[in-house]
């Protein structure tokens, strides 16, 4: 899912700051940017993460950037294409395209 970027991406901010050390200026910008990617994705709509994550696939598609852990669960050839799905699960918190929602206008549901 989309939203995955946004754990992974902390989980790599966090091992940064572990690097770093907890005593250091290198640790206190780390966690100054940690903070404001927080508030950043706290606002994005479920759109916002599959447009950011289109952008990253397409990104790295035009570098051919072969990523194994990509090749082995089939997401990229050995040519370094990156393949898009755009089947299966959809955005965080939708609902299955083609899902039929019935409305009754008296009681408002």
């Amino acid at each position: 899912m989309a939203e995955e970027i946004h754990h992974v991406t902390i989980k790599h901010m966090s091992t940064m700051r572990q690097m770093v050390g907890e005593v250091s200026e290198a640790a206190e910008l780390v966690g100054m940017v940690t903070t404001k990617l927080n508030m950043l994705v706290s606002k994005y709509s479920a759109y916002d993460f599959l447009v950011m994550k289109q952008q990253l696939m397409k990104f790295f598609d035009e570098r051919n950037i072969k990523v194994s852990l990509f090749i082995q669960d089939g997401t990229q050839g050995l040519d370094g294409t990156v393949y898009l799905d755009f089947c299966g699960v959809g955005p965080y918190l939708s609902e299955r395209p083609g899902t039929v929602l019935k409305f009754d206008p008296e009681s408002g549901e």
